[in-house]
């Protein structure tokens, strides 16, 4: 058995049996057989946000009774994409994004089985970092922080599951301090002194 290499026919070579030859030549294209399967079945598949409904919290496409997997998209009148949302086994699963109509990102969001768990970053139209957070199962966990659309430093908050809990300082876009409190489980305690410092 032989097979080509640019049009001309390879044999097999000093101690390598016909039989050895053909069960290369065989395994070699069981091989492109799978990767072309795979390549198939990692195809990611879309649907547009008006096509999909959920029910008891799982995702379909509508009509369909298995639950969706892919990802979901949405677009402005404009055509251009307004956000697209990762689901698996009818759950959003992965990083989900939002865009403004000028294609900047707006939201940066991951999900875990439904639920919001990891960091959140949102931004203004201009690309300036609006908040970061991060969440751990739905609820905001640590220091939460938002800027002025001018990129100072807006406000910092430590929460504590989902709740204020610590201190929590306001400052102006020119960077005054403007308010101090503490927190304790979401109670706001009596006012700490607020002074004139920048962040």
């Amino acid at each position: 058995m032989s097979i080509r290499k640019h049009g001309k026919p390879i044999r097999p070579g000093p101690g390598v049996s016909k039989s050895h030859a053909a069960l290369i030549i065989g395994l070699a294209a069981g091989l492109v057989m799978v990767a072309v399967i795979l390549s198939f079945t990692h195809s990611t598949r879309e649907v547009r946000l008006q096509n999909v409904e959920t029910k008891d919290g799982v995702i379909y496409v509508r009509g369909e009774s298995v639950p969706f997997q892919g990802d979901i998209l949405d677009n402005y009148h404009s055509g251009k994409p307004l956000s697209r949302t990762p689901v698996v086994g009818g759950k959003v699963q992965g990083w989900c994004f939002g865009w403004f109509e000028n294609e900047r990102l707006e939201v940066k969001e991951f999900f875990q089985e439904g639920v919001s768990d990891g960091t959140r970053t949102r931004w203004y139209s201009n690309g300036q970092v609006r908040s970061i957070a991060t969440i751990r199962h739905g609820k905001i966990e640590g220091l939460y922080r938002e800027w002025h659309e001018t990129g100072n430093l807006s406000r910092e908050i430590s929460m504590i599951d989902g709740k204020p809990d610590g201190q929590t300082h306001s400052w102006t876009e020119e960077g005054k301090l403007v308010e101090s409190f503490m927190f304790k489980n979401g109670v706001r305690l009596p006012d700490s002194s607020a002074g004139s410092q920048t962040p």
